[in-house]
C-alpha cells in the first residue's frame, strides 16, 4: 500500500492513506505513512484539495502526530513548515511541540498569526522565542513580546534581524540593557529605523567605529549633527524617517525572495518602478548590484543612459525592464524621450561581460577612494 500512495496523487489514495494512518498502531508505521501522506498532500497545486479534504487531513494529522515519535515529528515538521496549504490546526501542534519539532516552523510558516505567535512566546521556551525572532518581517506586537522578557539572546537576534519591525518602546528596552553590552550596540548601530532620540542616547557608549556608522545611517556629520537634526525633528520627519525604513525592509525582503529564486530580479525592479521612486529603485538595484545606494540614484539621475545601462546589464536585466528603469530617469531628469529602438539597440550592443568589468572597475574605485 505504501508504495501505491507514494505513487499516485489522486485525493482517493490521500483520504486512504490518512484511514491508514488513523488505524495503524506501530509508531514507526505511523511514521512512513505520515510521511507518505505529506507527500500526497503537499504535491501538486495548492487548490487540489476541498476545504472538507483539508479538514479531515488536519484533524488525522494532529490526532496521530502524538503517537509519533520525535524525530518523525520533527521530519513531518521539516516538510511543513514553510508551505502556506499545512492547516493552521496542524502549525499550531507543531509549533507548541518540543523545540526540535517547532524551530522551523515558528521561524518559516506562512500559516501562523500574529496571535498564534504571541500566545506560543507567552509560554513556551527561551528556545521557542529564539526561533520565532528569526521570522521574517515580524511586527511590532510580536517584537514587544518578545523584548519583554529581557533575554540577551532573543533581544540580539531580534536586533540582528533586519526585517524586524521594532516599535519605539522595543527600541528603549534595548537600547537599556545596549549600554554595557558592545555586541547589542553593534547590531544597534547598523538599525535603520532606530528613532533619532534612542540613537542619541546610546551614541556615547558606542566606539569610533559604531557611532561612525550610527551617524552615516542617520545621514548626519557628528554627534552635533545629530543634536540639529533633534532639535528639527517634528512628528512628520519622524514619520517619514520611519516609513522609509519600513520601505527599506520591504524591498530588503523583495531581494531575499530573488535570492531564494522565489521571485526574478526584473520582476521586483519593475514592481519598484511602478512605484515611479527613484531611491527605491536605487535601493533594489544597489542591493543587487552591491554598489552605494547615492551611486545607483545618480546614475538613474543622470543625463547619460550609459551609467545606469551598465548597472543593469551587469545584473543581467533583461531589455523590458532596462527599458522601464530609463523611462524613470528621463522623467525624473526631465529629458526627452528617446525611440524604444535606438535604445533597444545600444542596450544590445552592451555585451554582459563588458558591463561586468566595468562595474568591477567602479567597486574597485569606491574601494580605493574610502581607504584614502
Amino acid at each position: 500500500m505504501t508504495n501505491n500512495l507514494l505513487s499516485s496523487g489522486s485525493v482517493v489514495d490521500l483520504l486512504e492513506g490518512l484511514s491508514l494512518l488513523a488505524r495503524e498502531k506501530s509508531s514507526e508505521k505511523r511514521r512512513e505513512l505520515l510521511s507518505n501522506v505529506a507527500d500526497l498532500f503537499y504535491s501538486g497545486p495548492a487548490d487540489v484539495h476541498t476545504e472538507l479534504e483539508v479538514q479531515i487531513f488536519a484533524d488525522v494529522v494532529v490526532r496521530l502526530l502524538k503517537d509519533v515519535n520525535l524525530s518523525g515529528r520533527a521530519a513531518f515538521s521539516d516538510r511543513a513548515a514553510t508551505d502556506e496549504r499545512t492547516p493552521r490546526q496542524v502549525a499550531l501542534t507543531l509549533a507548541n511541540d518540543a523545540i526540535e519539532v517547532a524551530q522551523p516552523v515558528l521561524t518559516h510558516s506562512p500559516t501562523l498569526s500574529d496571535s498564534d505567535l504571541v500566545a506560543i512566546a507567552s509560554t513556551k521556551t527561551v528556545e521557542h522565542r529564539l526561533a520565532i525572532s528569526k521570522r521574517d518581517y515580524i511586527t511590532e506586537t510580536v517584537s514587544d513580546t518578545l523584548l519583554g522578557f529581557d533575554e540577551i539572546e532573543i533581544t540580539e537576534s531580534l536586533t540582528d534581524n533586519a526585517t524586524a519591525a521594532i516599535s519605539a518602546q522595543g527600541f528603549s528596552r534595548i537600547s537599556t540593557l545596549a549600554l554595557d553590552r558592545p555586541s547589542l550596540r553593534r547590531k544597534l548601530s547598523v538599525r535603520e529605523d532606530l528613532p533619532l532620540a534612542i540613537a542619541n542616547e546610546i551614541l556615547p557608549y558606542m566606539s569610533a567605529d559604531e557611532s561612525e556608522k550610527l551617524l552615516k545611517l542617520m545621514g548626519v556629520e557628528g554627534s552635533k549633527g545629530l543634536n540639529a537634526l533633534l532639535e528639527k525633528a517634528t512628528p512628520e520627519l519622524i514619520a517619514q524617517r520611519g516609513a522609509k525604513a519600513r520601505r527599506h525592509l520591504s524591498i530588503k525582503g523583495m531581494m531575499k525572495s530573488v535570492a531564494l529564486g522565489e521571485a526574478s530580479l526584473d520582476a521586483v525592479i519593475e514592481q519598484l518602478v511602478e512605484g515611479g521612486k527613484v531611491l527605491e529603485v536605487a535601493f533594489g538595484l544597489s542591493l543587487a548590484s552591491d554598489l552605494p545606494e547615492q551611486q545607483v540614484a545618480n546614475a538613474i539621475m543622470s543625463v547619460r543612459m550609459e551609467p545606469l545601462a551598465v548597472i543593469c546589464k551587469s545584473l543581467d536585466i533583461r531589455v523590458a525592464t532596462y527599458l522601464a528603469v530609463d523611462a524613470l530617469r528621463t522623467q525624473s531628469v526631465h529629458l526627452p524621450e528617446l525611440s524604444t529602438e535606438s535604445l533597444k539597440l545600444a542596450y544590445g550592443k552592451l555585451t554582459l561581460e563588458a558591463a561586468a568589468r566595468s562595474l568591477r572597475f567602479v567597486k574597485v574605485r569606491n574601494t580605493l577612494s574610502a581607504g584614502s
